[in-house]
């Protein structure tokens, strides 16, 4: 029998609103024009890819503060590395590293952490 401690972690999908194991959740930088940033979007099977796509529009539009609002997001969910990448990069090949990272995150290359 197993005991409650071992239970794995459930999220509720940020489109649907429905309950998933982390297994079948998505991290994903999800641009906020409420908040004008990106932020973390916690995605079932169903409902990533829509909200990846939103944030492929966003990217393709590098500025200096939302290239730096993405590295922040990257920092906060394990991607370090790839933010020093797109922080030293010009804001042309920034843009084209962003799409890098979400390709890797569209191919289950690159999964986030919660």
């Amino acid at each position: 029998m197993e005991s409650s401690s071992h239970r794995e972690a459930t999220y509720i999908c940020s489109g649907c609103l429905t309950q998933h194991p982390r297994a079948r959740i998505h991290v994903l930088p999800t641009w906020n024009e409420h908040v004008a940033d990106f932020v973390t979007s916690f995605r079932c099977d169903r409902c990533w890819q829509e909200a990846l796509a939103w944030t492929r529009l966003k990217a393709a539009v590098l500025t200096p503060a939302t290239r730096e609002q993405f590295c922040q997001f990257l920092e906060r969910h394990g991607g370090g590395e790839a933010a020093g990448i797109i922080r030293q990069a010009t804001l042309e090949d920034a843009a084209c590293q962003v799409g890098i990272v979400l390709d890797c995150i569209e191919g289950d290359r690159l999964r986030l952490m919660p």
